[in-house]
């Protein structure tokens, strides 16, 4: 039987700007696997650490910034690398500190951009962790906008029992 193993590393997505102006951070890989491409900060799990950990992690170590994740969308799976990479996408708010080349990382430059225009070549799993970001954002707005109509009809159907017992009160 063939013995299957793989690694499993975080995508931190840290944005800033709002709707048709959204950037993300990235950062130009350099003295590692892929160097040249434009990525997310992120990278390996450590033994006994969770997703949330190591991308609070990560993040500080490639970018000095300390923040906690908003959310984690659910892991992929790479299959470019030797072995299988799982990915987990973790999503930050807008960070309030500028973030930083740090020494001994694997970034020599860090930028935020726009995710209408990310650069090339792009790193595949950030690739995709930036389109699980949006859907993630779509999904929030949407249930902000539920919410918001359902508060309304809920606020015109009560609005519409105290009339009809108004009326009663008057017959």
């Amino acid at each position: 039987m063939d013995k299957q193993s793989f690694r499993c590393g975080t995508q931190c997505v840290v944005h800033r700007g709002m709707e048709l102006r959204l950037e993300v951070l990235l950062g130009l890989r350099y003295n590692t696997a892929y160097s040249g491409h434009w990525a997310l900060p992120g990278g390996h799990v450590e033994r006994g650490e969770t997703f949330a950990e190591t991308a609070m992690r990560e993040l500080r170590e490639e970018t000095g910034l300390v923040m906690k994740p908003q959310a984690i969308a659910s892991p992929f799976i790479s299959w470019t690398p030797p072995i299988p990479f799982v990915h987990a996408p973790v999503f930050f708010g807008v960070a309030r500190d500028v973030p930083r080349v740090m020494p001994d990382e694997h970034f020599s430059e860090l930028d935020y951009f726009p995710i209408s225009a990310l650069p090339e070549p792009l790193f595949e799993p950030s690739r995709i962790a930036i389109e699980r970001f949006q859907s993630y954002r779509l999904r929030v707005a949407e249930d902000k906008l539920t919410r918001g109509i359902l508060q309304a009809l809920l606020a015109t159907q009560v609005e519409n029992i105290h009339e009809s017992l108004r009326r009663e009160d008057d017959k």
